[in-house]
């Protein structure tokens, strides 16, 4: 249920959400600046402070974006501890955009 919860987190744009404009990423967005460096880590902030905001069950522990200019697109990795668990947990995903 966490590891879904993150992903629509990152997933969800500001607004999208009845009742509650403030819960979301707006990764989405980012998708269609230029594939740099820089909007790397304007992704990687973004995911951070969301999740930290959002998703008290988690305590991260790195987020990871990569730019993939010849796949046009990102990879994700966000590692993380469930809050009274011990083990870390790991979950990776590409964004793309879609149009």
């Amino acid at each position: 249920a966490v590891v879904r919860s993150l992903k629509n987190l990152v997933m969800t744009n500001h607004y999208e959400r009845p009742f509650h404009p403030e819960i979301g990423c707006n990764v989405r967005a980012m998708l269609f600046d230029n594939i740099m460096p820089s909007t790397a880590d304007s992704i990687n902030h973004a995911i951070v402070e969301t999740i930290e905001n959002f998703e008290p069950r988690v305590r991260l522990t790195d987020v990871r974006v990569t730019a993939k200019p010849d796949e046009h697109g990102y990879y994700v990795t966000i590692e993380f501890f469930v809050i009274n668990a011990t083990t870390a947990r790991r979950i990776q995903f590409f964004l793309e955009r879609i149009r």
